[in-house]
C-alpha cells in the first residue's frame, strides 16, 4: 500500500506501520512483516505541521481486494482528509 501523507495539522501525524490499519470487506488488516524489508522503503516518522511523506507499507490478505481503506489508529491526532495522489 503506497501511503502519503502531508500534514497541515498542528498535531505530528505517524508514519509508523503500526498506527495504519487496512480495512477490507469489514476485516481490519495489521502491516505484514515484509513491510520491514530494506526493499520497501519504508519510513516510520512523525510527519510535522508543514510536512509531507511518501511510504509503503505491505498488508497480507487473501484473495485480489477491489475496495478497502486506510484508518489511522490513533486515539489522537488531526482529523485526516483523503487526497488523490499520484506517485509518479
Amino acid at each position: 500500500m503506497d501511503l502519503y501523507l502531508k500534514n497541515n495539522a498542528d498535531t505530528s501525524i505517524s508514519s509508523n506501520p503500526a498506527s495504519w490499519k487496512l480495512i477490507i470487506n469489514g476485516l481490519q488488516h495489521d502491516e505484514d512483516s515484509a513491510t520491514f524489508d530494506a526493499s520497501i522503503g519504508n519510513q516510520a516518522v512523525n510527519v510535522l505541521k508543514g510536512g509531507e511523506l511518501k511510504t509503503k507499507i505491505v498488508y497480507s490478505v487473501k484473495g485480489y481486494p477491489t475496495t478497502g481503506y486506510l484508518k489511522y489508529d490513533r486515539s489522537y491526532g488531526p482529523t485526516l482528509q483523503r487526497v488523490n495522489y499520484s506517485f509518479t
